[in-house]
């Protein structure tokens, strides 16, 4: 229910101790959830609750006017008889909220009343909670406020909070609306804007020049998730999904049949990272517990918007507006079907479906193309976020050191998102990035650099398609289009540069021909009135706008009129030349001196000490007349903008294609400056061997902060050598081997240049890990049960073309059936899937199976000094990898340096090896036994106790 904390009661001028109670009543007042998504119950305005009554009541027996006698009974029981059973009076201006808050439900709404915003009632408790604005009695309701010059950081601030955020503004001037039939109404108002994490594109929330990512640290996507079920098995959902960025207008669908615990809608969670994700009131409790702890904001759509036979018809018309290939809609699954008919009635709510095109729609789980990394992979190898949580340490960190924020870096995210397996595009980026490594050209490197300088073209693109851009802003944006081209075109004809890469060469050329008609739109705006905010004179040239040429036409001829009375002026003052001034935006004033007589026509407008200022009587109906025209003429030039913007956007498509081609020259310039680095090489790619044959390789971000980071080597090769075994002490080195391996892969496969003296890699479908051991309470999983999860996931995934890693597997449970499910599993991936596999164990027993599967690729990680059963040494660890098995895991040596004390690690160091010995026993009698059972003669039983 709408509260609008009514304030019924008040005096004149409420003193500062009166306001103070009212706001601490209110602020101890149940407040609901946040995200924007309570407020649709709080409309009903007729009825205030007990409570507020009561306080009303209380507010009625303090009032006291000056004329007012103070023991008063009779007027105090009226009043409190009218605070209990009379509703407030709202005034017209108070009627239009309510009414603007019943047509828009849901959202923070932020007014616009001359130069400032309000917000009301419970609106106006979040500014006072969230913003910090005070929040004071008007009238009837509570109210926040602030300048319109502070709304894009005020709304922004909102929409960080989770709040969908509506902006009212007033719809007509006040000059026009004085002589028009409704000139004694309240001014009209309408919803201009819809923002929210998804949405938060335009220059009220996102100014050009301070363009960022609303949603994390990184430049990553702003992705608006819908999702939608088919009812069915609720333990195998058939899940549709589509994901849009407003600002680049990437757009992905998606269809997979998942599991009970959502592995697979999880995994695109991970990569999409949305930023609100929009879901039908009956959605499973299995992805609901999924999506609302992605930390995206979550908006509840009706039921009905997904319907299957009306999403049809509006997906059917969507599609039919494609200007080039795109998807066909007997192609698209049914949960696809509704998912994107309700993110298109999603985006036409906020305004923002133009950005939609249906050729951009693309699928995101194309198998044949990309290589699948779930969201665990995602995770365990800290592609975008460091265990940390933070971007600092993440890959894409070690990449967006190089790259611009608002061009290469949003390109490398979704290059690392989705590494390719087409060798020839991934040899076509490699050839680009040698290039750029050994080019000395200062083109380049100014071009480089001039992107530094250059804002957020994407968003400032689509702003303007959306209509939610300034003059000043457009200009800007033409302004720097036109310096690219200019940079481009310098690079295609300078004679130092000779461009041999193919890709290269189309992005440069085809970008400077797609920004080819910019010029012309910069050469009609007046810079000077676009960076002021001179409404009239936009463009240098209105010949196609006739209404505002006649209007200019009649202002100059009434200001002429007005220059004539001048004389007239003077001689009734008695001197001999008059001008008009201006005070406090009053023009066409006569300033005389205090005593001076003037005619009695002429009407006072101010005065200082020393001057009064007039307007004449022939003035007065000039001066209205002009401030008509000169409000039409606003109007009139404001159409012809609007129709300039239309111009401008039917090149949209063209200029996103440059300003993409950019970026991907952008990153491509952050590939060759990374491949700058000492140790890095660029890796042979083949397409027919499933190999990853590293020599020296290293750690791409360890090594960034460890001087002398020790190389290794791997060699993995389908059939011959597919699987190695690490065994080892704690913190040897062991889970940063293996991810350095998977890490390399993955930079490989983006084209870039690795860590490494040498490295031949082959194409791969898909890269999985279990590493780690965590549970997740959330969704009622223990530590073992995520293992068996993950292991499950890829036993079942996993093929011929996938690298594995397997981080000690089983240790969630006991020693004997932890060994057990690892060594199954091992024999597993080596025997059937024949994948490539990176395994570490400290079972013995798993090391011991390694022969039996005619794979002897036992590894340890070498410690300092010679192998014994006693600790009392502390380990140097050389993170070397050799090949055999270590003895001993060494787990008492990590205990100290944790700080255990020293008697508990001695008494564990005694009760190890006694361990160690039973165990040691038990081995070799069971050797024993085997060998007297396979023995047939007594020279054989004789040499089994041997």
């Amino acid at each position: 229910m709408f509260n609008p904390l009514f304030v019924k009661y008040r005096r004149k001028n409420p003193s500062a101790q009166r306001i103070k109670k009212i706001t601490s009543y209110f602020e101890q007042q149940p407040t609901t959830s946040q995200h924007g998504n309570e407020e649709s119950k709080r409309l009903k305005v007729d009825s205030a609750t007990s409570s507020t009554k009561e306080t009303l009541s209380k507010f009625a027996r303090k009032r006291r006017s000056d004329n007012e006698p103070t023991n008063s009974a009779k007027t105090k029981k009226q009043l409190e008889v009218a605070a209990e059973t009379q509703g407030p009076k709202l005034t017209p201006f108070e009627q239009q909220i309510l009414q603007l808050r019943h047509k828009h439900p849901g959202m923070v709404l932020i007014i616009q009343s001359g130069y400032k915003y309000y917000l009301y009632g419970e609106d106006a408790e979040v500014a006072s909670r969230v913003l910090r604005l005070e929040m004071y009695p008007n009238h009837n309701f509570m109210r926040s406020s602030f300048p319109v010059e502070r709304l894009h950081v005020h709304a922004r601030k909102l929409v960080e909070a989770g709040y969908k955020v509506g902006v009212i503004q007033q719809q007509e001037v006040a000059e026009l609306k004085a002589i028009s039939d409704n000139k004694n109404k309240v001014f009209d108002r309408e919803l201009t804007a819809i923002y929210t994490k998804g949405t938060a594109i335009g220059e009220e929330i996102d100014p050009l020049n301070q363009s960022v990512n609303i949603c994390s640290e990184e430049a990553s996507a702003n992705f608006i998730l819908c999702v939608a079920e088919v009812e069915g098995n609720p333990s195998k959902p058939n899940i549709g999904l589509v994901a849009f960025d407003v600002a680049s207008g990437e757009a992905y669908f998606d269809h997979f049949v998942d599991n009970p615990t959502r592995e697979e809608l999880e995994k695109r969670v991970e990569h999409l990272t949305p930023a609100e994700v929009l879901i039908p009131e009956k959605l499973s409790s299995s992805s609901a517990i999924v999506l609302k702890h992605s930390k995206a904001r979550l908006e509840v759509l009706p039921e009905e918007k997904f319907n299957f036979s009306a999403a049809l018809i509006e997906t059917a018309a969507f599609l039919s507006k494609a200007t080039g290939p795109t998807e066909s809609i007997t192609n698209l699954p049914a949960p696809v079907v509704c998912s994107l008919s309700a993110l298109l009635s999603y985006l036409k709510s906020c305004n923002v479906d133009k950005t939609l095109r249906p050729e951009n729609l693309q699928h995101f789980s194309k198998n044949e193309l990309y290589v699948q990394l779930d969201g665990a992979t995602i995770r365990n190898l800290e592609i975008f976020k460091s265990s940390s949580e933070t971007h600092h340490g993440s890959l894409f960190w070690l990449f967006d050191q190089y790259a611009h924020p608002r061009f290469g870096s949003r390109v490398l995210r979704e290059w690392l998102s989705r590494p390719l397996r087409d060798i020839e595009t991934l040899r076509r980026r490699q050839d680009a990035v040698a290039e750029l490594l050994h080019c000395s050209s200062k083109s380049v490197v100014e071009l480089h650099s001039i992107l530094q300088k250059i804002p957020d073209l994407e968003h400032g693109l689509t702003a303007i398609l959306l209509g939610r851009s300034t003059p000043s802003s457009v200009y800007i944006i033409l302004q720097n289009l036109r310096a690219l081209k200019l940079r481009l075109e310098a690079i295609i004809g300078a004679s130092d540069v000779v461009i041999s890469s193919p890709l290269l060469r189309d992005l440069i050329t085809e970008s400077a021909s797609l920004l080819s008609n910019v010029l012309q739109f910069l050469n009609n705006m007046n810079e000077d009135a676009a960076r002021k905010g001179d409404v009239t004179n936009f463009l240098n040239d209105y010949s196609n706008f006739p209404a505002v040429l006649n209007l200019q036409t009649q202002i100059r001829s009434v200001e002429n009129q007005l220059d004539k009375l001048l004389p007239d002026i003077a001689k009734k003052i008695g001197l001999r030349t008059a001008k008009y001034t201006s005070v406090h935006g009053v023009d066409y004033l006569t300033e005389v001196k205090v005593k001076q007589c003037v005619p009695d026509n002429w009407i006072k407008v101010n005065e200082t000490k020393h001057v009064s200022r007039y307007h004449t009587s022939e003035v007065l109906p000039l001066r209205t007349e002009l401030n008509i025209l000169k409000a039409q003429l606003k109007q009139e030039c404001q159409n012809s903008w609007r129709d300039f913007i239309d111009c401008f956007n039917v090149f949209y498509a063209d200029h996103k294609k440059a300003v993409k081609n950019i970026a991907i020259l952008d990153a491509l310039i952050a590939l060759s400056q990374l491949a700058r680095s000492d140790g890095y090489c660029r890796p042979e790619l083949v397409d027919d061997d499933i190999v990853i044959n590293i020599q020296r390789g290293k750690h791409p971000i360890v090594s960034k902060f460890v001087n002398d980071f020790v190389p290794n080597n791997t060699y993995l090769e389908c059939p011959e050598n597919l699987c190695m075994v690490l065994s080892g002490p704690n913190m040897g080195g062991k889970s940063c081997y293996v991810r350095q391996v998977a890490l390399i892969a993955i930079m490989a496969l983006i084209g870039s240049y690795v860590p490494a003296e040498y490295a031949t890699i082959g194409t791969l479908d898909a890269i999985y890990t279990r590493i780690g051991a965590q549970d997740e309470i959330f969704k009622a999983r223990s530590t073992l049960m995520m293992e068996m999860e993950e292991s499950s996931r890829i036993l079942h995934k996993a093929t011929r073309r996938s690298l594995v890693l397997m981080d000690e597997l089983g240790r969630g449970t006991s020693s004997h059936d932890g060994a057990a499910i690892a060594a199954a599993t091992l024999s597993h991936l080596i025997n059937k899937v024949q994948c490539l596999t990176l395994f570490i164990t400290h079972f013995p027993s798993v090391m011991d199976v390694v022969p039996h599967y005619n794979f002897s690729m036992g590894f340890h990680i070498s410690k300092f000094g010679k192998e014994s059963e006693s600790e009392s040494e502390l380990l140097t660890f050389l993170y070397v990898v050799q090949t055999g098995k270590a003895s001993h895991s060494y787990g008492v040596n990590v205990s100290r340096l944790a700080g255990i004390p020293k008697e508990i690690t001695d008494k564990a160091l005694i009760k190890a090896e006694q361990l160690q010995a039973n165990d040691e026993i038990e081995r070799s009698a069971r050797h024993t036994f085997l060998n007297l059972w396979k023995a047939c003669s007594v020279n054989e039983i004789k040499s089994s106790f041997a």
